[in-house]
């Protein structure tokens, strides 16, 4: 497991205690007139948690791809906007990663690609 990697994921469940609290507070601040301080404290505590779930899958690519498409990968993460590559990414290769399955396991570092 790469250390910056464990500190980052670390930081992101921090981050979706904050966003959960954030949610609770833009329904708030949507539901009653008088709360728009409610909707903007909302909108400061969600914003943290998706910049870095999208930065994540682009340090890791960048870091640890092991697969034969790293171009491709790269390419996508960079350009797409929508976020679904990213959420692909996050299931087929971080995730991996952090429970060492897969083409992250201890197995096939040992082998050359």
């Amino acid at each position: 497991m790469i250390p910056w990697f464990t500190k980052k994921v670390r930081l992101l469940r921090w981050f979706a205690l904050a966003a959960a609290i954030g949610v609770v507070l833009l329904i708030v601040g949507t539901t009653y007139a008088q709360w728009e301080a409610a909707f903007i404290f909302g909108l400061l505590f969600v914003t943290p948690f998706f910049i870095l779930a999208t930065i994540i899958p682009i340090w890791h690519w960048k870091e640890r791809y092991r697969g034969a498409r790293s171009n491709l990968w790269g390419a996508i993460l960079v350009l797409e906007t929508s976020g679904v590559v990213r959420i692909v990414y996050w299931i087929r290769h971080v995730m991996e990663d952090r429970w060492g399955k897969g083409r992250y396991s201890d197995k096939s570092s040992e082998q050359q690609f």
